[in-house]
């Protein structure tokens, strides 16, 4: 679809299953309908449902044609149109690459912009259902691989995180995908420095505790957790704990009734008449 005499025009592309509106655009000639320089994310929706050209607009000069961009992209985004725009228009020439330096600055133009509630939760609908195809998941796996988030994004992340359940299925899905990972010495060290010290609640420990109920441990988990704990020292922190804990008499009655009726191991007989000798 070519527009008229104009050089400029904004247009649409609609899902061609459902007619929404998923990008807004400025151009000329063809560009309405060429699929060169898309965003991963608009070539995911274009081949999951397809793509309906219209031109909502033309115009006498370049200028005009950005305004109106920027107008129709605001308009859609407040009626709940999933689009696939990366910016909020009007950042871009016809026919320019932007430069390292350009790119930057729309970075930076659009860095700590924030959405509202209601514009995250038609984002979050609109996205819902959606299967990326495996090369564009490739693609940002490797465009994030080596980043590091900022302390401020670890902390949204863990905020955004708190009170999320798991379904079955997701659950499932993880533990396929970790299945025989192995992981570095390194990773298991930053892990590790990650975890230690971090205060675990009641509520916590009480489904670590339902989920191990029952569980069975082979002699090779055993054997390897036994070697993980050797020659370990704990910390004084720790020892104080253990000591609180071993004192408590609620811990004490515990551990009687679980040892009534039990006998005792050959060693446990040997320590028990050694402390007993003068």
């Amino acid at each position: 679809m070519i527009a008229g005499s104009a050089p400029f025009y904004t247009y649409l592309h609609r899902r061609a299953d459902d007619g929404k509106v998923f990008y807004v655009g400025k151009g000329k000639g063809k560009r309405a309908d060429s699929r060169d320089g898309r965003n991963p994310w608009w070539r995911a929706v274009a081949e999951k449902h397809g793509v309906d050209v219209s031109i909502a607009a033309t115009w006498d000069n370049e200028e005009s044609a950005f305004r109106h961009e920027i107008f129709l992209i605001k308009r859609m985004r407040e009626l709940g149109q999933p689009l696939c725009n990366l910016t909020d228009g009007g950042d871009g020439a016809s026919g320019r690459k932007h430069s390292n330096e350009s790119k930057k600055l729309i970075s930076e133009k659009n860095s700590g912009r924030k959405r509202t509630k209601e514009q995250n939760k038609r984002n979050s609908e609109a996205r819902k259902g959606r299967h990326l195809p495996p090369e564009v998941c490739e693609k940002i796996r490797f465009a994030n691989k080596g980043q590091k988030r900022s302390d401020q994004a670890r902390a949204n992340i863990s905020a955004g995180s708190i009170g999320k359940t798991i379904s079955e299925d997701q659950r499932l899905k993880i533990s396929a995908a970790n299945k025989g990972l192995v992981r570095s010495e390194a990773a298991r060290a930053r892990i590790s420095e990650a975890l230690t010290g971090r205060p675990v609640s009641d509520m916590t420990r009480q489904k670590i505790s339902e989920s191990n109920s029952g569980k069975k441990v082979s002699e090779s988990t055993k054997a390897k957790i036994s070697k993980t704990l050797t020659g370990r020292k704990h910390s004084k922190v720790t020892m104080e704990k253990l000591i609180l804990i071993a004192a408590s008499p609620d811990r004490r009655a515990k551990q009687s009734k679980a040892m009534k009726g039990r006998p005792w191991s050959e060693a446990r007989r040997a320590a028990q008449l050694r402390r007993a000798a003068p």
